[in-house]
């Protein structure tokens, strides 16, 4: 029986005839294969995104000062502990006798200078330059002692700061940032061999506060096409895949791997940009908005589409993210009155729109993009949906270079510190430029930020939650949650929010 018949075949079927052959193909002993949708886009410069794909390769180079459990539970990491000695600054003690894969060792100084890559001219046109807006300075105490300054109180700072990887400054400074890109160097488990050799990034267990407990070699596998990922997976090319779709879970776990998921502080949706929208186009309106909004069938995306591992979304974050608010009500389906409200906005013939989206980073998302199109021309509006190359995406998106564009996929991503805020100051007048910008709000913002107290924030990121909800600057769809599937033959498999945690994976004995 071919692999291409087993595909189509039962389950049942599937899993005897794999599961056999998965037991005549050992995971290879020293290198640990994973399929992962795509490398990132600027390879080893780790400060162009936020959050997968690309976190999958910079997680084996680099470390941040803090990371998030898959619970969303703040842990050290360079850093071992963190103080706030006055509500403007954060004292963090760092990790003793961590180097760089360049022999560099790690101080406070060190890490300064890593972080003022990102406060530098220069640096600001990295997306995750706008993550460090409210730093005012740092400053090494001593070896191992860094204190950050910020320009008013900032409760998540060591929340925010997991989402910084941290480079070595020698290198940096002497390669210059295209010659990182291809050499990168950081304090991670792995540490890179070569890019690209037959289309996979290949890596060698690094010296590494974190050091590989079995497996030597890492080697990321990109297939942008989910099918060609769990090909790979059934036909023992690779030992784990990054990023199963829903809908081939049965047929993996019927062949025996095993699938581990978890709800990932992330929502889809259509952003609006709309900074740059007319002021005559129908979008400038949220009556407009708030009709496009009841014209979506999210249970049918998250129950028939999805199979029921994500939920409806009805506002920017999912339950596990401090600031989702309990109290709005379920997002309305209700065409009917969505074209009553277009009619009252004064199209009561629809109109045509122009989306522009990238596929493959979240599982399921070009069939659900499909089904937003598909519910949205049965109230009369017409969208035109392009697919765009993620880089092209990030370079619009971190320009506001939207100017044609009515729509654009946007997560809603509050993985780097699974807070609401992260992505209400993304969708604010603080990005630069931003695609919404209402300056009503902004002292509500700033408030929220400078609050300390953990149950007044709370109140607040929730205020701000609902304002948003009726503001209605995105159309948000379902939430997302990550499925992942290793071999057998691996034990130890754990994840944190930015994926497998490749240095515990060792072969079952």
């Amino acid at each position: 029986m071919t692999q291409s018949s087993l595909i189509g075949a039962k389950p049942s079927l599937i899993g005897a005839v794999l599961l056999a052959l998965a037991a005549s193909f050992p995971v290879q002993a020293e290198t640990l294969r994973v399929a992962i949708p795509a490398l990132p886009p600027s390879l080893g410069v780790p400060f162009t995104a936020v959050g997968q794909p690309s976190n999958v390769s910079w997680a084996a180079l680099f470390d941040g000062l803090t990371q998030i459990d898959a619970k969303g539970q703040l842990q050290p990491a360079l850093a071992t502990s963190w103080t706030l000695v006055k509500p403007t600054t954060w004292q963090f003690k760092l990790r003793p006798g961590v180097r760089f894969h360049d022999g560099t060792e790690m101080t406070a100084a060190t890490v300064v200078a890593a972080i003022e890559i990102l406060r530098a001219p220069e640096g600001r046109k990295f997306y995750l330059a706008s993550e460090l807006q409210s730093i005012a300075g740092l400053r090494a105490v001593d070896a191992l002692t860094l204190e950050i300054d910020t320009h008013q109180p900032d409760a998540i700072l060591p929340r925010r700061l997991s989402i910084v990887w941290i480079v070595s400054p020698t290198a940096w400074k002497a390669k210059g940032e295209a010659g990182f890109a291809q050499s990168p160097v950081g304090t991670g488990a792995y540490k890179l061999r070569e890019w690209g050799s037959g289309g996979s990034a290949k890596f060698d267990a690094a010296d590494s506060w974190r050091k590989p407990s079995a497996m030597d070699k890492l080697e990321l596998i990109p297939l942008d096409n989910p099918i060609s990922r769990l090909q790979a997976l059934l036909s023992n090319r690779v030992d784990a895949v990054v990023r199963l779709n829903a809908e081939d879970i049965p047929q993996a776990q019927s062949a025996g791997f095993n699938v581990l998921s978890f709800a990932a502080p992330q929502v889809m949706s259509l952003g609006f940009p709309l900074t740059t929208t007319a002021e005559k186009s129908p979008l400038a309106d949220p009556k407009v908005r708030r009709a496009l909004s009841m014209a979506l069938n999210r249970p049918a995306m998250a129950q028939q589409i999805l199979l029921g591992t994500v939920k409806a979304a009805n506002q920017g974050v999912g339950a596990e993210t401090n600031g989702f608010n309990p109290n709005l009500p379920a997002a309305a389906y209700d065409p009917a009155r969505a074209k009553a409200l277009l009619a009252e906005a004064g199209y009561p013939n629809g109109f045509k729109i122009a989306a522009e989206v990238v596929i493959g980073t979240i599982p399921g998302d070009d069939v659900i993009y499909q089904q937003a199109v598909q519910d949205l021309s049965q109230v009369g509006v017409t969208v035109t949906l392009q697919t765009i190359p993620f880089a092209t995406w990030l370079r619009k998106f971190t320009a506001g270079q939207w100017a044609k564009t009515d729509m654009f996929s946007l997560v809603w991503d509050s993985s780097s510190s699974y807070d609401a805020s992260r992505m209400l100051n993304v969708a604010s007048c603080r990005k630069t430029p931003p695609f919404f910008c209402d300056k009503a709000l902004m002292p509500i913002y700033d408030a929220v930020d400078a609050e300390l107290d953990e149950k007044k924030r709370l109140t607040g990121l929730q205020d701000l939650m609902a304002k948003m909800v009726d503001l209605t600057p995105a159309l948000w769809l379902v939430t997302v949650s990550h499925h992942y599937a290793v071999s057998p033959k691996l034990a130890n498999v754990t994840l944190r929010n930015s994926g497998l945690i490749y240095e515990s994976i060792t072969p079952k004995k």
